[in-house]
């Protein structure tokens, strides 16, 4: 009895904690957005370009007003933050930790055994995806980690369609729209949930299992690394070509300043630096609620996979210490990787009998 009390004691304690993540969440990235809309009469805001019921021409793609006007108010976002000043490394850093922080949602959903509420990433990619990522990944991981610890591999032709679908249906399209400032390619890339579902599955109809399910735990390690690598890679070129020239440690600490950290609001009668700096703050604070929820879950779920590798790496008090130092230099997106790498040995290090 007091073991079930305990273990009733910290499940209610971790749902509490993910919960006050989302709360506090809301309060960094739709605060200042909400608050927008009661000066709207007398600056330019979020809202002047996309008014509800009157919808921009260029922006009816459907026939229902209400997509549209969605559609809109998203890829006047994007486009805006991103074309902000600091915009375009800021939301270069965000879209590459994207991808080691979708991997883990991927690829659970095609774990044999997983609950239903995780078993189709589609609903909840379409929720980040209107209302940030940021504000509900930690309901995900409630929904994850509050429920028994899945120890299944997952089959190998689930993971290549993972892959095939991530590459398809997102990385390209984030390649193309980061080089494009048409609004109609920032429109299309707000899909990329039904671009990525759509790839998997028609790689499942051209790919179906033949002899059974087999392990995928060696594809699950080489994607984990080749996400880290993409982003580091992408976290090194902002490092290297964001600070203004001639380089100084002065002028590099204040550019890297203004790409990551939030920025206070200047008076909403400054435009347009009002509405640059709230858009570009949301994608500050997401990138923080993101990664920083994605790579603690990853440590809570290393830690209820259990193991000789597990109990090596959380008992490390040089890792640990690494932690701030390799994510300084390869960004927050190798750091998300790298935990649920480690998560994904150890349920391997289980399958093979080693647990101790």
């Amino acid at each position: 009895m007091p073991f079930a009390l305990s273990r009733l004691l910290a499940s209610l304690s971790l749902l509490l904690s993910l919960l006050a993540l989302t709360l506090l969440a809301f309060t960094q990235l739709w605060l200042p957005i909400i608050a927008q809309s009661s000066i709207a009469h007398e600056t330019t805001t979020l809202f002047s370009f996309c008014p509800s019921g009157a919808t921009p021409k260029e922006y009816k793609f459907f026939p229902w007003e209400g997509v549209n006007h969605q559609v809109c108010t998203l890829t006047q976002f994007f486009q805006r933050a991103l074309s902000a000043p600091h915009g375009r490394p800021t939301g270069l850093s965000l879209a590459s930790t994207l991808l080691p922080s979708l991997l883990p949602i991927y690829l659970e959903s095609s774990r044999p055994h997983t609950i239903l509420p995780l078993r189709s990433p589609l609903p909840w990619l379409f929720l980040f995806q209107n209302l940030g990522m940021g504000l509900l990944v930690p309901l995900y991981y409630a929904c994850l980690l509050l429920s028994p610890v899945p120890r299944a591999p997952v089959p190998r032709r689930k993971v290549e369609g993972v892959a095939v679908g991530l590459l398809l249906g997102y990385v390209l399209p984030t390649v193309a729209m980061f080089n494009s400032d048409d609004h109609r390619v920032f429109a299309a890339w707000q899909f990329f949930p039904v671009y990525v579902s759509l790839f998997q599955g028609i790689y499942s109809l051209l790919r179906p299992a033949k002899s059974g399910p087999a392990d995928g735990t060696s594809l699950i390690r080489t994607l984990y690394i080749i996400s880290i690598l993409t982003s580091s890679l992408a976290h090194l070129y902002i490092l290297y070509t964001s600070p203004p020239r001639p380089l100084s440690l002065p002028t590099a600490l204040t550019s890297f300043t203004q790409i990551w950290l939030p920025q206070p609001l200047p008076s909403h009668l400054l435009q347009p630096q009002h509405l640059q700096t709230t858009l570009t703050n949301f994608f500050k604070w997401d990138l923080v609620f993101i990664a920083g929820t994605t790579g603690l879950a990853g440590v809570i779920a290393l830690s209820q996979a259990g193991g000789r590798r597990a109990r090596e790496v959380l008992l490390s008090p040089g890792r640990w210490l690494a932690i701030p130092v390799f994510g300084g230099l390869l960004g927050p997106g190798a750091v998300v990787g790298d935990v649920w790498l480690l998560r994904e040995e150890a349920l391997a290090e289980g399958r093979e009998g080693k647990v101790e």
